[in-house]
């Protein structure tokens, strides 16, 4: 078979190729020159140069003993049990395969299937899928076992394996100190095979967010400290957000350590070595929130001012000098802006609020959120500014009912009476139209009214909510009081209570027959709310089934305490009275019982002319 030395390696190529090659057939030299020519582009009369027997042989040909076909001219046939083959060679049918035996839950199978083709084509994808799979149990353990056994049969690790391990690792409830050594190990694995720079600082952000869910700081600042303060390996955004976020509501110290954080990341980000995204600022705006001392408060809008640009007044000074020459600025966003106005509620700072709110929405068109809304007008209700309420209850979308009771609220003792009774009404107006007037709404209203102390401005606010009265809109309310933030027995208590107080003050004067008339509209409304009242009990009741078996079983468990407490001090109690009885006694109180025992045996004259002899 082998007649000299240059056929060795030809023949040693064949043997050791991966895939069963198609029945040799050697090429004549102008064949194989035609060949190259067609597939190279070439003209066909240039032919390969004869320098000796390895020529001789197109490398890579068709029919050539070591030619690789593609993919879906040889097909690897698997068996799977049940008289069922999967011929295929394409690693992507496979995946598909192994997810469907595994949405099955047919586990088994499937990691049988991938060990069969392990050798013969790739299946990272594939064990990365019975990993993800074992990490969804909660089989941690198995998980690892999986990655272990992977690597032993030389399939290297893509970077998707890795996030799989770090991210199913981070999702258990509880992060055990064993699960942190095995993250070690595939962190350093995974540094050691990375293919390039970004997968690693990937890899480092991923085993950084259990680090911070497990609450180990010291290993994660470990971490940090190790790595490169420049360059492309260097922490990112992402990283620092991690960390930022992790520190939340930890105390001073974890408030210090982020502020000595942030530090860095604004030298970074002045140099241009890293870029201050949105995410990051927002965590450090909220780890700032959490400290909840004035300081901390206050530099909120500091952190706002030096890196969104915000125009806030000169008492909230930036915390350095600005370099003339710097023009960067970082885009906030909707969640940026909740974070301030919190800030600002705190604060009781409406100024403050209102700045950041025009800055936001007029210079980054920025569409405020529920939350944001909602938070605005809890300053405005602090400052009273009825005004600002109004405009942005018409202006920016749709509101719930609980936002237009807190824009009443900021009408109260908005400039004069007359005033603030037209903001309100113009809340009321807006509510109507959005069909978000109910029944906390109209009290609210109710209640604006009132403040004023002024009889005439009651009696227009009673004519204004007499539609409100009818029994079809009570059939509304009565339908919808359930999705308030408050007991539906304590708002109609209330809103009944507050109506009967508006139609019998004082200073409000009735004309014939009208006083009587609004008396009628609160008797039957008050009868109309009594009914379904108790509706919303049983709907309450079946509601909260599950609180109330809470409920009860908590009840059972302090009942048995109490009764454990009692039968232990019984039993002490008996214990002591036998430790006392047992203890020897002295003849003078013997010969005392001894006289007792005969004194009980005479009658109660003879007792006491014994007792007086003596």
């Amino acid at each position: 078979m082998l007649k000299c030395r240059n056929c060795v390696p030809i023949h040693l190529k064949t043997l050791l190729s991966i895939h069963t090659p198609p029945p040799t057939r050697l090429l004549s030299l102008s064949a194989v020159a035609a060949a190259r020519s067609s597939e190279q582009g070439k003209a066909p009369g240039r032919e390969p140069s004869q320098s000796g027997p390895r020529s001789s042989i197109a490398r890579g040909a068709p029919g050539s003993p070591i030619h690789r076909p593609e993919i879906d001219s040889v097909k690897v046939s698997t068996p799977l049990g049940g008289g069922y083959i999967l011929q295929t060679r394409d690693p992507l049918r496979v995946l598909a395969e192994v997810n469907v035996l595994l949405e099955e839950g047919n586990f088994d199978k499937a990691h049988a299937l991938v060990l069969k083709l392990t050798g013969k084509i790739e299946t990272i994808h594939s064990w990365n899928a019975l990993i993800k799979d074992m990490f969804g149990r909660k089989k941690v353990l198995a998980a690892l076992k999986l990655y272990n056994d992977m690597k032993k049969r030389k399939v290297k690790p893509d970077p998707y394996t890795y996030s799989h391990l770090f991210a199913g690792l981070a999702a258990q409830p509880v992060i055990q100190p064993s699960f942190l050594q095995a993250a070690d190990k595939i962190l350093d694995h995974a540094k050691n095979n990375s293919s390039n720079q970004e997968a690693s600082l990937y890899h480092v952000n991923a085993y950084l967010t259990l680090c911070m869910k497990a609450g180990d700081i010291e290993r994660a600042w470990k971490l940090l400290s190790e790595l490169p303060q420049s360059g492309r390996n260097a922490p990112d955004a992402a990283t620092f957000t991690i960390f930022l976020r992790a520190l939340k509501g930890l105390g001073e110290e974890a408030l210090g350590d982020g502020k000595r954080v942030w530090s860095g990341i604004l030298s970074r980000w002045r140099k241009g070595d890293l870029e201050l995204d949105e995410y990051l600022l927002n965590a450090y705006l909220e780890l700032l929130l959490h400290g909840d001392t004035q300081a901390s408060l206050q530099e909120v809008f500091q952190v706002a001012r030096q890196t969104a640009d915000i125009p806030y007044p000169d008492d909230i000074p930036s915390p350095g000098p600005k370099d003339p020459n710097f023009s960067r600025s970082v885009r906030p966003d909707d969640f940026t802006l909740g974070i301030i106005l919190r800030a600002a509620e705190k604060l009781k700072n409406f100024k403050l609020a209102e700045i950041t709110w025009n800055t936001l929405t007029e210079r980054y068109g920025i569409r405020p959120s529920p939350i944001a809304k909602h938070l605005y007008l809890r300053c405005a209700s602090i400052a009273h500014d009825g005004a600002s309420a109004v405009k942005v209850l018409a202006n920016e979308g749709p509101a719930s009912e609980w936002d237009y009771v807190v824009g009443l609220n900021a009408c109260v003792t908005s400039g004069g009476k007359q005033e603030s009774y037209n903001k309100a009404e113009a809340i009321l107006n807006q509510a109507d139209k959005t069909y978000k007037a109910g029944i906390m709404v109209v009290r609210t209203f109710l209640l604006v009214a009132m403040t004023t102390k002024d009889g005439g401005i009651i009696k227009r606010a009673l004519r204004r909510i007499e539609k409100y009265l009818r029994p079809s809109n009570l059939a509304l309310w009565e339908e919808t009081v359930l999705d308030l933030p408050r007991d539906a027995q304590e708002v109609t208590r209330k809103f009944i209570f507050t109506l009967k107080k508006a139609i019998f003050w004082d200073t409000v004067i009735w004309g014939r027959f009208e006083e009587e008339r609004y008396l009628q509209k609160f008797r039957e409304t008050k009868t109309a709310m009594k009914a379904w009242k108790t509706v919303h009990v049983e709907l309450s009741a079946e509601l909260d089934e599950g609180v109330e078996a809470r409920r009860r079983a908590a009840a059972e468990n302090d009942a048995q305490r109490v009764d454990a407490r009692r039968k232990a001090a019984a039993v002490a109690r008996r214990e002591a009275a036998a430790e006392k009885a047992a203890q020897p006694v002295s003849r003078e109180n013997d010969r005392l019982y001894q006289a007792m025992d005969g004194l009980r045996r005479h009658t109660p004259a003879q007792r006491r002319t014994f007792i007086n002899s003596l």
